[in-house]
């Protein structure tokens, strides 16, 4: 939320639109359900592996009851926002206007959204970068962010729902490891 609020002053102050008016177009819609579906059924192997290798990194996104359910998909929601707005959004416009060129701006944008997730490991911030050109298509497509928003928080909250089931199923330790927080130091 912090992004979205920089993001909405930085739009503001540059006079970055970012709420074109929703023309009703039926491609934009159906490429966010594509590339939603598409990229739930490409990951779902991967996120069962990272479960069955009790990969320590899911525990970030990892819901195990239904309250933690109900804070992820707000979560979600807000990420699909902020993000959507932030990267695909305000730096994308930024970036073109600084290079003159909306592939290299997409390009460079979607660069610094998939670093900006490296601390779910280089691959899936590699993966991710992919993604986010994707969206950055969705966007030239659709002609606004609201479908890249739908798709984006669709897929995040199927990821999280999807990563808690498979932990429970496969029983996946929610208990930190030992060495994560250390005995405290003794008062001087």
């Amino acid at each position: 939320m912090v992004f979205l609020a920089i993001s909405l002053l930085v739009a503001r102050a540059e006079q970055v639109t970012l709420w074109r008016p929703w023309a009703g177009h039926w491609l934009g819609w159906l490429l966010a359900a594509v590339l939603a579906l598409g990229g739930i059924v490409v990951m779902q192997p991967h996120w069962r592996r990272s479960v069955e290798t009790r990969d320590p990194t899911v525990r970030l996104f990892m819901p195990t009851n239904a309250s933690e359910r109900r804070l992820w998909v707000m979560v979600a929601v807000a990420a699909g926002v902020s993000e959507e707005v932030t990267y695909r959004g305000v730096l994308f416009a930024l970036l073109w206007t600084l290079t003159g060129s909306a592939l290299l701006a997409a390009i460079l944008a979607s660069v610094v959204f998939g670093v900006s997730h490296a601390v779910q490991g280089w691959k899936t911030a590699g993966i991710i970068t992919i993604i986010a050109l994707l969206l950055h298509g969705l966007v030239a497509v659709s002609g606004t962010l609201y479908p890249a928003i739908v798709a984006h928080a669709v897929y995040d909250i199927v990821a999280g729902l999807t990563y808690g089931r498979l932990g429970q199923t496969l029983g996946y330790d929610m208990a930190p490891p030992p060495d994560q927080f250390p005995e405290p130091l003794p008062a001087p």
